[in-house]
C-alpha cells in the first residue's frame, strides 16, 4: 500500500499533494494551497474510534450479487427449458444489464478494499479518497450503461407482449427503443466526457495535475435532466402491461 497521510493531514508525499489539489480543483478551489491538507467533516476527534463497517458492507454486496445472478440465470435457464418459449432480444439485454449490476457491485467491493468505505472518514487516507473517487466515478458511468440495458430489455419485453396485435404498439415500441437508446448514448458520453481532459473525472491526480486549466461542464443541469429521463421512462414503461390488462374482457377479479 502507498504511504499516505491521513485526511486533514499535511500530505505525506507528491502523490497526496496532487490528490490533494485535485479534491480543491473539482471542488471550483483551483488555487488552494495543498500543503496544509484538506479536511472533510467530520472532524478527528480527540479519541477517534476504528470500528469499522467494510465485512457488513461487504456481505451486503455479495449477497446483492447472488441474488442478480440466481434470478436472471433462474429466468434465463426457465425459459430456454420451457417448450412453449423461446429466448428472444429481451433475455439477452437483461442478462448484459446484470452484467453491469454485478460490475457495479463488484466496484463497490474494491471501494471497500481501496477506497476506505465502512470506515470513519477521518480515518481514511488521501489514497483511499484517490481510490474511492476513481471507482466511484466508473461507477456512475456502469450505471447509466446498466439501466439502459435493463430498459431496453423491458422494452423488448413489452413488444414480446403485445406482439402483433396493432401497428400502433408497434410504433410505440419502437420509439421507446430509439428513445432509450439516445439516452444511453448521452448519458454515456456525457459521463465519460464532461471534462478537459477527459481524464479528470476518473483520477484526482490527472486533476490535480491540471488544476490550473481544467475545464468541467457543470452537473446540475445535465445530471438532473438525466434523473428525470430514468424515472419517467421507468414509469411509461411499467404503465404499458397495466394498459394491456385493463383493455382486456376479462373479470375485475380475475385482472387483480
Amino acid at each position: 500500500m502507498v504511504d499516505s497521510a491521513l485526511i486533514g493531514d499535511p500530505p505525506a508525499n507528491r502523490r497526496d499533494e496532487l490528490i490533494i489539489k485535485g479534491l480543491y480543483a473539482m471542488a471550483g478551489k483551483r488555487t488552494a494551497d495543498p500543503s496544509k491538507g484538506i479536511t472533510m467533516p467530520p472532524k478527528r476527534p480527540a479519541n477517534p474510534s476504528y470500528d469499522s463497517k467494510s465485512a457488513s458492507v461487504v456481505a451486503g454486496l455479495v449477497a446483492a450479487i447472488s441474488v442478480v445472478v440466481l434470478i436472471t440465470g433462474g429466468r434465463v435457464c426457465a425459459r430456454w427449458l420451457q417448450n412453449t418459449s423461446r429466448l428472444g432480444w429481451d433475455d439477452a439485454l437483461i442478462v448484459l444489464g446484470a452484467a453491469g449490476a454485478v460490475t457495479w457491485f463488484s466496484l463497490v467491493i474494491a471501494m471497500v478494499g481501496r477506497g476506505g468505505v465502512g470506515k470513519h472518514i477521518y480515518n481514511t487516507t488521501y489514497d483511499e479518497t484517490y481510490w474511492f473517487a476513481r471507482y466511484g466515478y466508473i461507477d456512475l458511468v456502469v450505471f447509466y450503461i446498466t439501466v439502459s440495458f435493463t430498459k431496453l430489455s423491458i422494452v423488448c419485453f413489452n413488444w414480446r407482449l403485445t406482439g402483433e396485435s396493432s401497428i400502433r404498439w408497434k410504433w410505440v415500441h419502437r420509439v421507446f427503443f430509439v428513445l432509450i437508446t439516445c439516452y444511453f448514448i448521452a448519458a454515456v458520453l456525457w459521463a465519460s466526457f464532461r471534462c478537459n481532459p477527459p481524464a479528470v473525472p476518473f483520477s484526482l491526480i490527472v486533476a490535480g495535475k491540471n488544476a490550473e486549466t481544467l475545464h468541467c461542464f457543470s452537473t446540475d443541469i445535465m445530471g438532473t435532466t438525466l434523473s428525470a429521463l430514468h424515472i419517467a421512462f421507468d414509469w411509461m414503461l411499467l404503465s404499458v402491461p397495466i394498459i394491456i390488462l385493463c383493455r382486456l374482457k376479462m373479470a375485475r377479479a380475475r385482472k387483480l
